[in-house]
């Protein structure tokens, strides 16, 4: 069993610079941070929304047409907002209810 698992992971080795592996190592090791909510560059980390902006597009960049498709909602709704019911309305209603006038 142990020699098909080597066989498996000798395929899937892929190749570095050292450049490119130091580069990856301090992407690991900040995310690891990150998930741990440790200090980063000498404060609480807290990404900013373009940031976060900037890493979705990274991670959907990668995205098959497939993947992209299974994740699609549709488009985003606008904000929604409840009427706006002034006070004076409501109570002119009640009133008006109470003495028997129009409802």
């Amino acid at each position: 069993m142990s020699g098909s698992t080597g066989a498996v992971n000798q395929q899937m080795t892929v190749s570095l610079t050292t450049a490119q592996g130091d580069v990856l190592r301090k992407e690991a090791r900040t995310m690891i941070a990150i998930r741990l909510n440790l200090v980063h560059e000498g404060r609480r980390y807290a990404p900013t929304p373009k940031e976060i902006r900037r890493a979705c597009e990274e991670i959907q960049a990668t995205w098959s047409p497939r993947e992209r498709a299974r994740r699609y909602r549709g488009p985003c709704a606008a904000a929604w907002t409840p009427p706006l019911i002034r006070l004076r309305d409501i109570i002119e209603a009640l009133n008006e209810e109470r003495a028997g006038g129009p409802a």
